[in-house]
């Protein structure tokens, strides 16, 4: 069997993230990752009075894209890690909601699900047992969500579902690295 020595990189914007850095830092996916999904949420972006509802808008569009009936992580019930990259206009609106990063991946992990019968429709393995109307996660728990702020203001936040087979599930592994290390040179 061939080792998988694929990964993504993925670099937080940590100084301008309202919901505080990746409690990981630099997080480095040891994982083959799907091609990512970007998504076009300009109802959001251009609201003008930004509530509630714009929030859960946000909210709704983000866990579709992570339950994306394409994506493995809709038919295998949130085996692997999902990565939203949100932009700064959608993090902001998200803040400004009371939303941190904990609260983030709390909603999404609840919102994204798809009904057994819809994944039924297009895979019959994962409909194949329970109930037609039963909610099937994307998602396990919010632990299964690596939530990055990152990118530029404007229409797309980003959302990267895994492969999410094989033995190690496509798991997230992650690595602070010093951008700028230095040592003392001797006699100086």
């Amino acid at each position: 069997m061939a080792k998988d020595n694929s990964a993504a990189i993925v670099a937080e914007t940590e100084k301008e993230g309202p919901q505080g850095a990746l409690a990981r830092g630099l997080a480095v996916l040891k994982a083959l990752i799907a091609a990512p999904q970007p998504m076009t949420l300009g109802d959001v972006a251009t609201a003008v009075k930004l509530d509630q509802s714009t929030t859960m808008r946000l909210l709704r569009s983000l866990a579709a894209g992570i339950a994306n009936l394409g994506a493995n992580n809709a038919h295998l019930g949130g085996r692997g890690v999902v990565t939203v990259v949100v932009n700064p206009d959608h993090a902001a609106v998200l803040h400004r909601a009371g939303y941190d990063r904990d609260k983030v991946a709390e909603a999404l992990c609840q919102l994204a699900v798809n009904p057994r019968r819809q994944l039924a429709e297009v895979s019959a393995a994962a409909g194949a047992t329970g109930s037609p109307d039963d909610l099937v996660p994307a998602l396990r728990n919010p632990d299964d969500l690596l939530l990055v702020h990152g990118g530029g203001g404007g229409l797309y936040s980003m959302v990267m579902p895994s492969w999410c087979a094989g033995p190690h599930a496509n798991r997230a592994v992650s690595q602070r690295i010093d951008l700028n290390p230095a040592c003392a040179v001797p006699g100086w």
